[in-house]
Formats: C-alpha cells, sequence, structure tokens
C-alpha cells in the first residue's frame, strides 16, 4: 500500500496554522473473516482533509460556493478559503491526480463502465 501526500499550509488571522492535506492511496489491504489479509493492488483514492492546528480535523470535502461571503469562496469544513487558497488547493489537487497510478485508474474505471455499457445495450436488444 502506497501514499502520496500534498499538504497547503497557512496561518490564520488568530495565528493558528491551518492545512490541507490532499492523499492518493494506492492498493489496499482487505482483513476478512477468516484472519487472511488479502492485498488490492487495484484500488485507488484520492482523500482530501482539513485541519487547524486547535479544532483538529474540520471536514473532509472542499465545497465552493454559489455566492461568495466576503473573501470567502469556498471552505472545508468550518474552514473558509480565499479565492488564493482555494486556487493553491485545486493546483495541489491537480498534482495529485497526474499521478500515472491514478491515471491508470480511471483509464480501467472507463473502460469497465464502457463495457458495462455494451452489455446493458446488448441486453436490452436482446428484450425485444
Amino acid at each position: 500500500m502506497e501514499r502520496k501526500e500534498k499538504s497547503i499550509e497557512w496561518t490564520l488571522s488568530n495565528g493558528d496554522t491551518a492545512r490541507i492535506v490532499i492523499t492518493l492511496q494506492i492498493g489496499r489491504e482487505i482483513k476478512c473473516d477468516w484472519g487472511e489479509v488479502i492485498e488490492d493492488a487495484k484500488y485507488a483514492d484520492i482523500g482530501v482533509r482539513g485541519e487547524t492546528d486547535e479544532m483538529g480535523t474540520v471536514g473532509y470535502c472542499v465545497r465552493k460556493l454559489h455566492e461568495p461571503a466576503g473573501a470567502v469562496v469556498a471552505h472545508i469544513g468550518k474552514l473558509g478559503l480565499t479565492a488564493e487558497r482555494h486556487e493553491d488547493y485545486l493546483a495541489a489537487r491537480a498534482e495529485i491526480e497526474s499521478d500515472e497510478r491514478w491515471q491508470a485508474h480511471l483509464s480501467r474505471k472507463a473502460a469497465a463502465e464502457d463495457r458495462a455499457r455494451r452489455i446493458d445495450a446488448r441486453q436490452a436488444q436482446m428484450r425485444k
């Protein structure tokens, strides 16, 4: 199991340090009821976590606001993001998503979806 992390840090107006951590996880271990551990090397996931020193983890999903509230254009939990911080987040996420293992995961997923569409179309044709 491999992990790749990218972190964005800044100081809040109250002196507290805030950060957004973007993690790419490749592979996972599946622990079975009978005690066996299975390695799943094809698994891939990108996770996002927002945290501050004072409050700990504040959220797991960056959401863009429909109407900006002052300088805040997005938020992750209770942590507001200015346009500059949101752009930093998007750049870091793009860097994580450009990893060749993530791209391979996306191509496998697209191929599986295409195969499922073809099967569904064939089944619909057979029902006629």
